[in-house]
């Protein structure tokens, strides 16, 4: 049950455009999100913890503590598989509240970049020169918004430092 949303978040763009397309992109991504995580709560969880036997402590000790932030980093990241990050945020023991609020914040920007885009693809042809500056417009913002786990990662060892002094 695996579907990439890339091809419904560009079709949104072509549809309807970018800031509605980009709204209604991030409600349906956000639905999408919530039953596969919900499916990964109440039905996978024992499955995989049979699977892994007893290794998803290790993950639940992770995201319990620092939940909201590690699903907001790895949604930053573009090449993360979404379909196998929603599933497993659900049978981890991360809270709901960090789940939703770091899904929808995570993917906000490269949802409104794939579907600024896409929107970019339908300027006619008179408008060349627009397409090709939107175009990479968008392709800098994604590969900028991949470096922004790491900027935060450093950010966070610095403050975390200087507490332990």
């Amino acid at each position: 049950m695996s579907f990439s949303g890339l091809i419904l978040t560009i079709a949104g763009g072509l549809i309807f455009g970018v800031i509605k397309g980009t709204i209604l992109n991030v409600i349906a991504s956000n639905i999408g999100a919530n039953i596969a995580f919900f499916i990964g709560r109440y039905f996978v969880r024992d499955f995989v913890e049979k699977l892994i036997k007893g290794k998803i402590k290790l993950i639940d000790d992770k995201i319990e503590t620092n939940g909201f932030l590690t699903i907001l980093r790895l949604r930053l990241i573009p090449i993360i598989p979404f379909n196998i990050l929603n599933y497993a945020a659900g049978f981890s023991k991360l809270k709901y509240n960090d789940y939703i609020f770091g899904t929808v914040i995570g993917m906000l920007p490269a949802t409104f970049i794939y579907t600024f885009f896409a929107d970019a693809i339908l300027i006619d042809s008179t408008k060349q020169k627009e397409a090709f500056f939107k175009l990479i417009i968008a392709t800098t913002l994604l590969v900028a918004i991949s470096f922004i786990p790491n900027i935060f990662r450093v950010k966070i060892n610095k403050v975390v430092k200087k507490i332990d002094l």
